[in-house]
């Protein structure tokens, strides 16, 4: 079963995908109004900034001047409502790569202009209200799937999970825009460029990624005594707890050193990769797109950064079927809290809390994880789902009877193995389980692998 509206706007990562979305269109109906007056007057200049092609088709959007009324509410939202005072000495734009915008910081094009001194001092739901009412003027549509992926992408890689709230997520926050991001939901989740969000691990097609080495990066994945792995994990949480503080308070089973156990991607299906309608540019030129068969840890990751321009992927191949602990929904989450509890309750200092998107809720006295740790006695791997991720990431979850909890430090589509999965021989080139991939331009990653690619498993 595929992401509802409900759980897309549930999550403030799925709200900010529809926020991308519109944005978008907003842009793509801007330029198309554009080319209308350009053609009937020949002659007449560019007004909008070159950041966003968009989508093909074009809306009803009214756009005066170059203008982008929705682009110009989040701007000015997301300086007036971030909580966080230094905030703005660390961000320059309100959303990374948000359409309407000019990259280079400068306010001398139309569609990014200062913030507008009508709404000084306003409320975040007067805020919300106008940036409704301008959302409410872009008319929702299919969404193409290159633009979907690239909205997915920016939409992780703008997490911030140990950073106060933004001015966008407050904003995010409000029922007035929740409710006009209602129609730009179901858009989504009626899109067959999305069946994939909730796909299970598939343990035939799961690959670490790297940057490029001579090979012998691989080898040390196949070796350890996992119980000691998960000892440390246990006595590293302890001595946070001693401390009353956690410098480490991510939820997904990390490890430490080179004894843990792997981390794997699927690769996303060709469903998911037309780029058509992806934006042309987007600011520090990263989170390029894919092509079909790329594993989605090349652009899908939380607080992205420039990667390549060459990586490598090797992929693990199990002799046995795992054991997948599936996180496809909250409940699944909620499941796994309870069957395996971990209380965290003193790892978690004010800022971890703030930064959990929990200072708004009063209740939330008392913390717990899985204990992964006890996890692995059942369970080979465990596997978070994109559409899982947009619906539960960085937002309080009860748990009852102990307290809530939040998935944080996670990657969409991102499988944390709990014990080394046996394998026959460790990828290679000849083996072709070992591919190199290069950045090919503007919009996708090309398999440059030497080597085989069609080797028997």
């Amino acid at each position: 079963m595929g992401i509802t509206v409900e759980e897309l706007l549930a999550g403030p990562r799925g709200r900010l995908l529809c926020l991308q979305l519109a944005l978008a269109w907003e842009e793509a109906d801007a330029r198309a109004e554009e080319e209308r007056r350009r053609f009937a007057t020949p002659g007449t200049p560019s007004l909008l900034p070159s950041t966003l092609n968009g989508d093909s088709s074009a809306g009803c959007g009214r756009v005066r001047d170059g203008q982008l009324p929705l682009a110009q509410a989040a701007w000015d939202a997301d300086l007036a409502l971030d909580p966080d005072p230094r905030g703005a000495a660390y961000e320059t734009a309100p959303l990374e790569g948000a359409p309407g915008t000019n990259p280079s910081g400068s306010d001398d094009s139309p569609g990014h202009r200062a913030p507008t001194r009508e709404l000084a001092g306003s409320s975040a739901e007067q805020r919300a209200d106008a940036a409704a009412r301008a959302c409410a003027r872009v008319l929702p549509r299919t969404p193409d799937p290159g633009t979907l992926l690239w909205a997915l992408s920016d939409t992780a890689g703008a997490a911030r999970g140990w950073q106060a709230p933004t001015g966008i997520d407050v904003l995010l926050a409000q029922p007035a825009l929740v409710s006009a991001l209602r129609p730009v939901a179901q858009a989504v989740t009626n899109s067959p460029a999305v069946d994939w969000w909730s796909r299970d691990m598939d343990p035939q097609d799961q690959w670490i990624e790297l940057q490029e080495s001579d090979g012998s990066a691989w080898s040390w994945r196949l070796r350890g005594n996992i119980r000691t792995v998960w000892d440390e994990w246990a006595q590293h949480r302890a001595e946070e707890e001693a401390e009353g503080f956690s410098s480490t308070w991510w939820t997904s089973p990390i490890t430490f050193g080179q004894d843990s156990p792997p981390i794997t991607h699927g690769t996303l299906p060709s469903a998911a990769c037309d780029a058509s309608g992806a934006p042309a540019e987007r600011p520090h030129g990263d989170a390029e797109l894919a092509a079909a068969g790329t594993p989605t840890g090349f652009l899908i990751q939380e607080d992205s950064g420039p990667v390549g321009p060459l990586m490598q992927a090797g992929r693990l191949l199990p002799q046995a079927a795992p054991r997948v602990l599936e996180i496809d929904s909250e409940a699944a989450w909620v499941s796994a809290c309870t069957a395996f509890p971990l209380d965290v309750s003193r790892s978690y200092g004010p800022q971890a809390r703030l930064a959990l998107y929990l200072v708004d809720e009063p209740r939330a006295t008392t913390w717990v994880i899985p204990d992964w740790g006890k996890a692995a006695r059942e369970y080979d791997a465990v596997h978070l789902t994109v559409g899982a991720y947009l619906a539960c990431a960085t937002r309080p979850i009860e748990v009852p009877g102990h307290g809530f909890s939040a998935i944080t430090g996670w990657d969409p589509d991102e499988t944390y193995w709990l014990g080394f999965p046996p394998e026959q021989e460790p990828p290679s080139e000849a083996n072709g389980r070992l591919r190199t991939w290069s950045e090919a331009g503007g919009d996708e990653w090309r398999d440059i692998t030497r080597g085989p690619t069609g080797a028997s498993r």
